[in-house]
Protein backbone atom coordinates (compact mmCIF):
# COMPACT_ATOMS: atom_id res chain seq x y z
CA UNK A 1 0.00 0.00 0.00
CA UNK A 2 2.95 2.56 0.39
CA UNK A 3 4.31 1.95 -2.36
CA UNK A 4 1.22 2.20 -4.21
CA UNK A 5 0.57 5.56 -2.33
CA UNK A 6 4.39 6.86 -3.31
CA UNK A 7 3.27 6.64 -6.68
CA UNK A 8 0.30 7.99 -6.66
CA UNK A 9 1.96 10.98 -5.45
CA UNK A 10 4.68 10.63 -7.85
CA UNK A 11 2.30 10.61 -10.51
CA UNK A 12 0.22 13.63 -9.31
CA UNK A 13 3.40 15.90 -8.79
CA UNK A 14 4.53 15.13 -12.63
CA UNK A 15 1.26 16.20 -13.61
CA UNK A 16 1.53 19.20 -11.54
CA UNK A 17 4.37 20.33 -13.21
CA UNK A 18 2.41 21.29 -16.01
CA UNK A 19 1.05 23.91 -14.49
CA UNK A 20 3.17 25.38 -12.07
CA UNK A 21 5.73 27.24 -14.34
CA UNK A 22 2.34 29.32 -15.37
CA UNK A 23 3.23 29.20 -18.79
CA UNK A 24 0.16 27.24 -19.82
CA UNK A 25 -2.29 29.79 -18.48
CA UNK A 26 -0.48 32.70 -19.63
CA UNK A 27 -1.16 31.13 -23.35
CA UNK A 28 -4.63 30.33 -21.42
CA UNK A 29 -5.43 34.00 -20.61
CA UNK A 30 -4.64 35.11 -24.21
CA UNK A 31 -7.19 32.16 -25.56
CA UNK A 32 -9.97 33.46 -23.32
CA UNK A 33 -9.45 37.58 -24.05
CA UNK A 34 -9.20 36.67 -28.05
CA UNK A 35 -11.78 34.24 -28.01
CA UNK A 36 -14.24 36.78 -25.59
CA UNK A 37 -13.64 39.94 -28.10
CA UNK A 38 -14.24 37.97 -30.91
CA UNK A 39 -17.67 36.45 -29.89
CA UNK A 40 -18.63 39.64 -28.05
CA UNK A 41 -18.05 41.25 -31.94
CA UNK A 42 -20.59 38.94 -32.97
CA UNK A 43 -23.24 40.66 -31.06
CA UNK A 44 -22.06 43.82 -31.28
CA UNK A 45 -24.20 46.33 -33.82
CA UNK A 46 -21.03 48.29 -34.34
CA UNK A 47 -19.17 45.21 -35.15
CA UNK A 48 -21.43 43.87 -37.95
CA UNK A 49 -22.14 47.69 -38.47
CA UNK A 50 -18.15 47.64 -39.56
CA UNK A 51 -17.91 44.39 -41.18
CA UNK A 52 -20.72 45.41 -43.54
CA UNK A 53 -18.62 48.69 -44.41
CA UNK A 54 -15.70 46.88 -44.84
CA UNK A 55 -17.37 44.30 -47.16
CA UNK A 56 -18.60 47.10 -49.35
CA UNK A 57 -15.49 48.91 -49.57
CA UNK A 58 -12.80 45.76 -49.55
CA UNK A 59 -14.61 42.85 -50.42
CA UNK A 60 -11.87 40.72 -51.29
CA UNK A 61 -9.86 41.95 -48.32
CA UNK A 62 -12.76 41.20 -46.00
CA UNK A 63 -13.45 37.65 -47.16
CA UNK A 64 -9.49 37.23 -47.32
CA UNK A 65 -9.15 37.95 -43.61
CA UNK A 66 -12.49 36.11 -42.42
CA UNK A 67 -11.27 33.20 -44.35
CA UNK A 68 -7.91 33.12 -42.72
CA UNK A 69 -8.72 33.96 -39.49
CA UNK A 70 -9.16 30.24 -37.81
CA UNK A 71 -6.44 29.01 -39.79
CA UNK A 72 -3.94 31.81 -38.35
CA UNK A 73 -5.93 31.25 -34.78
CA UNK A 74 -5.20 27.66 -35.43
CA UNK A 75 -1.17 28.16 -36.35
CA UNK A 76 -0.89 30.55 -33.50
CA UNK A 77 -1.62 28.29 -30.65
CA UNK A 78 0.19 25.59 -31.96
CA UNK A 79 3.58 28.01 -32.38
CA UNK A 80 2.68 29.10 -29.02
CA UNK A 81 2.94 25.56 -27.23
CA UNK A 82 6.29 24.82 -29.43
CA UNK A 83 7.62 27.58 -27.67
CA UNK A 84 6.04 27.03 -23.98
CA UNK A 85 8.15 23.09 -25.30
CA UNK A 86 11.22 25.07 -25.69
CA UNK A 87 11.38 27.19 -23.07
CA UNK A 88 10.50 24.40 -20.72
CA UNK A 89 13.12 22.11 -22.36
CA UNK A 90 15.81 24.53 -22.46
CA UNK A 91 15.40 26.41 -19.07
CA UNK A 92 12.59 25.40 -16.76
CA UNK A 93 13.17 21.90 -17.19
CA UNK A 94 16.74 21.88 -18.36
CA UNK A 95 18.20 20.24 -15.50
CA UNK A 96 15.08 18.03 -13.77
CA UNK A 97 13.75 16.71 -17.10
CA UNK A 98 10.98 16.95 -19.37
CA UNK A 99 7.56 15.93 -18.57
CA UNK A 100 5.02 15.45 -21.77
CA UNK A 101 1.97 17.06 -21.04
CA UNK A 102 -1.00 15.20 -21.50
CA UNK A 103 -3.25 18.14 -23.26
CA UNK A 104 -6.63 16.83 -22.07
CA UNK A 105 -9.06 17.19 -19.36
CA UNK A 106 -9.88 14.27 -16.79
CA UNK A 107 -13.56 12.90 -17.07
CA UNK A 108 -13.92 13.36 -13.86
CA UNK A 109 -13.83 17.31 -14.67
CA UNK A 110 -14.91 17.20 -18.04
CA UNK A 111 -18.34 15.46 -17.33
CA UNK A 112 -19.37 17.86 -14.57
CA UNK A 113 -18.22 20.79 -16.77
CA UNK A 114 -20.49 19.79 -19.46
CA UNK A 115 -23.62 19.08 -17.61
CA UNK A 116 -22.79 22.55 -15.95
CA UNK A 117 -23.02 24.26 -19.52
CA UNK A 118 -26.14 22.10 -20.69
CA UNK A 119 -28.32 22.79 -17.96
CA UNK A 120 -27.02 26.52 -18.01
CA UNK A 121 -28.15 26.81 -21.85
CA UNK A 122 -31.39 24.45 -21.16
CA UNK A 123 -32.42 26.97 -18.11
CA UNK A 124 -31.71 29.78 -20.05
CA UNK A 125 -33.82 28.38 -23.06
CA UNK A 126 -36.89 27.18 -21.42
CA UNK A 127 -36.88 30.09 -18.80
CA UNK A 128 -36.96 32.87 -22.04
CA UNK A 129 -38.99 30.74 -24.02
CA UNK A 130 -41.92 30.56 -21.65
CA UNK A 131 -41.14 34.12 -20.81
CA UNK A 132 -39.94 33.58 -17.15
CA UNK A 133 -36.86 35.36 -18.08
CA UNK A 134 -35.73 38.37 -20.29
CA UNK A 135 -35.56 37.62 -23.43
CA UNK A 136 -31.38 37.89 -23.93
CA UNK A 137 -31.08 36.19 -20.47
CA UNK A 138 -30.50 32.75 -22.55
CA UNK A 139 -27.57 33.56 -23.85
CA UNK A 140 -26.12 34.82 -20.59
CA UNK A 141 -26.70 31.84 -19.26
CA UNK A 142 -24.52 30.19 -21.72
CA UNK A 143 -22.31 32.71 -20.54
CA UNK A 144 -21.87 32.32 -17.18
CA UNK A 145 -22.64 28.53 -17.02
CA UNK A 146 -19.04 28.47 -19.74
CA UNK A 147 -17.67 30.42 -16.85
CA UNK A 148 -18.80 28.13 -13.73
CA UNK A 149 -17.68 24.67 -16.35
CA UNK A 150 -14.01 26.38 -16.44
CA UNK A 151 -13.96 27.28 -13.02
CA UNK A 152 -14.88 23.63 -12.18
CA UNK A 153 -12.33 22.07 -13.95
CA UNK A 154 -9.87 24.72 -12.51
CA UNK A 155 -10.58 24.23 -9.14
CA UNK A 156 -11.11 20.23 -9.82
CA UNK A 157 -7.83 20.25 -10.92
CA UNK A 158 -6.45 22.24 -8.26
CA UNK A 159 -8.05 19.47 -5.65
CA UNK A 160 -6.70 16.10 -8.00
CA UNK A 161 -3.20 17.50 -8.10
CA UNK A 162 -3.30 19.34 -4.92
CA UNK A 163 -2.32 21.74 -6.58
CA UNK A 164 -3.32 25.48 -4.67
CA UNK A 165 -3.10 28.01 -6.92
CA UNK A 166 -5.81 26.63 -8.58
CA UNK A 167 -8.47 26.05 -5.93
CA UNK A 168 -7.88 29.49 -5.89
CA UNK A 169 -8.26 30.27 -9.22
CA UNK A 170 -11.46 27.85 -9.73
CA UNK A 171 -12.80 29.57 -6.26
CA UNK A 172 -12.45 32.97 -7.69
CA UNK A 173 -13.39 32.57 -11.26
CA UNK A 174 -16.76 30.79 -9.96
CA UNK A 175 -18.04 33.65 -8.18
CA UNK A 176 -17.29 36.21 -10.84
CA UNK A 177 -19.12 33.92 -13.17
CA UNK A 178 -22.00 33.72 -11.29
CA UNK A 179 -21.82 37.86 -11.24
CA UNK A 180 -22.66 37.49 -14.97
CA UNK A 181 -25.78 35.73 -14.53
CA UNK A 182 -26.95 37.78 -11.81
CA UNK A 183 -26.20 41.50 -13.58
CA UNK A 184 -27.96 42.48 -16.09
CA UNK A 185 -25.44 43.21 -18.96
CA UNK A 186 -25.73 42.63 -22.72
CA UNK A 187 -24.88 39.74 -24.61
CA UNK A 188 -21.83 41.31 -25.77
CA UNK A 189 -20.96 42.68 -22.91
CA UNK A 190 -21.12 39.42 -21.35
CA UNK A 191 -18.82 37.60 -23.92
CA UNK A 192 -16.60 40.90 -22.93
CA UNK A 193 -16.35 40.36 -19.61
CA UNK A 194 -16.01 36.63 -19.53
CA UNK A 195 -12.61 36.83 -21.74
CA UNK A 196 -11.10 39.56 -19.84
CA UNK A 197 -12.30 38.10 -16.79
CA UNK A 198 -11.00 34.79 -16.99
CA UNK A 199 -8.09 36.42 -19.31
CA UNK A 200 -7.11 38.43 -15.95
CA UNK A 201 -7.46 35.35 -13.45
CA UNK A 202 -5.18 33.33 -15.68
CA UNK A 203 -2.27 35.99 -16.12
CA UNK A 204 -1.94 36.54 -12.61
CA UNK A 205 -1.79 32.71 -11.63
CA UNK A 206 1.13 32.45 -14.84
CA UNK A 207 2.35 35.63 -13.49
CA UNK A 208 2.91 33.85 -10.01
CA UNK A 209 3.50 30.76 -11.58
CA UNK A 210 6.84 32.47 -13.73
CA UNK A 211 7.86 33.91 -10.51
CA UNK A 212 8.05 31.08 -8.53
CA UNK A 213 9.75 28.75 -11.06
CA UNK A 214 12.37 31.59 -11.55
CA UNK A 215 13.31 31.51 -7.73
CA UNK A 216 13.43 27.99 -8.01
CA UNK A 217 15.68 28.49 -10.06
CA UNK A 218 17.67 30.59 -8.45
CA UNK A 219 17.72 28.96 -5.58
CA UNK A 220 19.39 25.81 -7.13
CA UNK A 221 21.89 28.05 -9.36
CA UNK A 222 22.78 29.59 -5.82
CA UNK A 223 22.74 26.17 -3.72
Amino acid sequence: MQAIRDLDELTRTARRREYEDGLVDLLNAAVFLVGGLLIASVYSTSSILWYLCMLVSHPNITVACLLLLVPVLAMSLLVSRGVIQRIRRNVFWAESGYVKPLQKIDWRLSVPALLIVTLSASIGFWGTLRGWLAPDSDLRFLVSGLGIATAVVYFGKGLLLKFSRYVAVGGIGAVLSIMILIVPFSISTSWVLLGVMWSVILLTSGSVGIRNTLRALNETDNA
